[in-house]
């Protein structure tokens, strides 16, 4: 598996499965689309995380309705890195 040769900063993985098993099995630091909005929040590069998300969900991309809400408080105040926790090696 080339992310385990090449060891990246972080996998990008919207599918929960494919997620549990990339850090599980394969101990890759993972992601989805929903952590990255919240971690381009926290570092002050998107204003508002909820219309962002909101606004993927409107346009066909598939959001379930816990995601959204599961990030939305934690992505709005830029020092809250309880799911924002920087990966060892990564800018």
């Amino acid at each position: 598996m080339l992310a385990n040769i090449s060891r990246p900063c972080l996998v990008v993985i919207d599918e929960k499965r494919g997620r549990r098993i990339a850090a599980s099995v394969y101990g890759l630091p993972v992601k989805g689309t929903a952590g990255l909005f919240v971690e381009a929040h926290r570092r002050g590069l998107l204003d508002d995380v909820r219309e962002t998300l909101l606004g993927l969900k409107r346009d066909g991309y598939f959001l379930a309705d816990g995601v959204i809400s599961s990030w939305i408080p934690l992505g709005q105040a830029r020092s809250n890195t309880a799911f924002c926790k920087p990966v060892s090696g990564c800018a």
